[in-house]
């Protein structure tokens, strides 16, 4: 199954299968699962702590994305909490090129779909038996 951001209200869930590792942070919680790691930032972040974010998708308030997506340079970022945040996000993935959309009620995004994740697998975690 591939990984999926379920958003419900001011509420993100996120459904992957395998062991998952989960860091809370002053301003969010980090989560490290086996084929990405998704950050959802739920308050200010302080300039010296964006770099603690860094991330292949990105969940966050749309007040500081604009530094926040140029400082860490996603794979994907999502916005939330803001009725404007489809503008915002239209008008962010042209100033960054980062691929950006707005989270609304009941969104699901499955991360493959929206190239926040690689398909292929590296055979390098692989070994032979002999």
């Amino acid at each position: 199954m591939a990984p999926k951001i379920c958003f419900s209200g001011n509420t993100a869930t996120i459904k992957s299968e395998g062991t998952s590792e989960t860091l809370t942070k002053k301003a969010g919680i980090i989560y490290k699962l086996p084929d990405c790691t998704i950050a959802h930032i739920t308050g200010k972040v302080e300039k010296k702590e964006i770099k603690e974010y860094q991330a292949e998708v990105i969940i966050l308030p749309t007040k500081q994305a604009e530094q926040i997506i140029t400082k860490l340079k996603p794979k994907l970022a999502i916005l939330c909490g803001d009725k404007e945040a489809v503008y915002t996000a239209r008008e962010l993935q042209h100033k960054t090129g980062i691929q950006t959309i707005a989270a609304e009620d009941n969104l699901v995004v499955d991360l493959y779909a929206y190239s926040a994740l690689a398909e292929q697998k590296s055979l390098g975690k692989f070994t032979t038996k002999e």
